[in-house]
């Protein structure tokens, strides 16, 4: 199954459509982490300060969950910056229940803080310098 029709479902203005999308997306990708076997880090772990400065946080993400459930990680922060409202609510849902399928979580909130201000440092930088 792929998981890709289902992100524009997230962005739906029916909430029922959000929640039916959710709710296959979360399926899917449980099935995806349940046949993986997590990497093991401790030969490539870096501090936080250093993973906030590279970026590093994304191969993080990449050893500890299957390929589907980390790229939809990644998608949900870039949806979370949707001009549309209902994009916004349903990729933040979605990814608040994606964290919950590996054991130990997928990050902590200081790491999704690190990814989001990773991903849209550029968009910061231009709304600072606009002010």
């Amino acid at each position: 199954m792929t998981t890709l029709p289902l992100f524009w479902h997230l962005s739906s203005a029916s909430k029922a459509e959000r929640i039916e999308a959710s709710v296959k997306l979360i399926g899917a990708l449980q099935r995806f982490q349940a046949q993986f076997s997590p990497k093991d880090l401790r030969e490539s772990e870096t501090s936080e300060d250093e993973e906030d400065k590279t970026g590093e946080k994304y191969d993080h993400l990449d050893a500890l969950n299957a390929q589907d459930v980390s790229y939809s990680i990644k998608r949900l922060i870039r949806g979370l910056a949707s001009p549309r409202e209902c994009s916004r609510l349903g990729f933040a849902v979605a990814l608040t229940e994606v964290n919950k399928l590996s054991p130990r979580g997928n990050l902590s909130p200081n790491g999704y803080l690190a990814l989001v201000s990773y991903r849209y440092s550029d968009l910061f930088a231009d709304r600072r310098s606009h002010c």
